[in-house]
């Protein structure tokens, strides 16, 4: 188990580079002649959206950078991944706040620019509380780092570890009521309801798993009921992963696609999730290599 952790964290890292590049691809196509024909939005509108996703893009490769150094740190106890995660916890806080603020302004620069694509479409509330997961991750990182060093108050992490489950919670209430709002009455439809419930779950069972640990890092508690949730969250995480990429095949095989960009959206959506793959068994690996460092098992 020791020597699956660096293989994970690279993985994510490759990975996380990897989405960071479809997003950049992304914001690229829309100043595209074939996109413009069917997009009405003004360059300026383009740039600033183009650059959000950008950042929210870079946002993600941080994020999930602090992710593999932290397993590498944990599991392992590799001290130059410690030292890099102190590194990347000294800028990422802020970075994350700004990306926010650039987020929450966005419709009031739409207005004072006049462009009404800006303006007349604010976020919905579960793309906030995606927003405010990233900037969680941010602080949690920065918050475990300083309880590392015995430098921070101890309330700052659990404050920050109930936080990030109370948005946990509420993803899983707004992914399956979306869910389950879906066709049910084909065989392809109620097998995609079913795959997308399954991954609110293990998506909300992953950040409560890794905050808990964070917070409370007592191997022993491995031997019971939370040792049994960390392995129904490996399966759970490798079911989502081929019941997601299964039926992306299965709708690409019944609807062919016609355009050069239309296989941007498949091939995004198999980045991130090859990432949440990555990062959940980066997670699970990392706790049990964990316990076997510290108790020697």
């Amino acid at each position: 188990m020791m020597t699956s952790v660096p293989l994970y964290s690279s993985a994510v890292r490759v990975f996380a580079l990897l989405a960071l590049a479809m997003a950049i691809l992304n914001s690229l196509v829309v100043f595209s002649p074939e996109f413009m024909a069917i997009l009405n939005a003004s360059l300026f509108a383009r740039g600033w959206v183009a650059a959000t996703n950008v950042l929210s893009g870079l946002m993600v490769v941080g994020i999930a950078f602090m992710a593999a150094e932290a397993g590498m740190s944990a599991g392992p106890a590799d001290p130059a991944a410690r030292r890099r995660l102190e590194r990347l916890t000294e800028w990422l806080p802020a970075a994350a706040v700004i990306v926010a603020c650039i987020y929450v302004v966005t419709p009031t620069i739409g207005r004072l620019a006049g462009e009404s694509g800006l303006a007349d479409n604010p976020a919905t509330l579960r793309q906030v509380i995606g927003l405010l997961t990233l900037l969680g991750w941010a602080l949690f990182g920065w918050a475990a780092v300083l309880r590392w060093l015995r430098q921070g108050p101890a309330w700052s992490l659990r404050l920050l570890t109930r936080i990030m489950e109370a948005l946990a919670l509420t993803a899983l209430v707004l992914d399956l009521s979306t869910a389950f709002a879906g066709d049910l009455t084909t065989l392809f439809g109620a097998g995609w309801v079913i795959g997308q419930a399954i991954e609110a779950v293990a998506q909300a069972l992953a950040v409560v798993v890794c905050v808990e640990v964070v917070a409370e890092p007592e191997p022993g508690r491995l031997n019971g009921w939370f040792g049994q949730v960390v392995r129904w969250l490996t399966v759970l995480a490798w079911t989502s992963f081929a019941l997601q990429a299964g039926f992306q095949v299965v709708a690409l095989i019944q609807s062919p696609i016609d355009s050069w960009f239309a296989f941007l959206a498949p091939l995004t959506a198999g980045a991130m999730w090859l990432l949440q793959l990555s990062e959940r068994m980066l997670l699970t690996s990392t706790i049990w290599a964990r316990e076997l460092r510290v108790t020697g098992g």
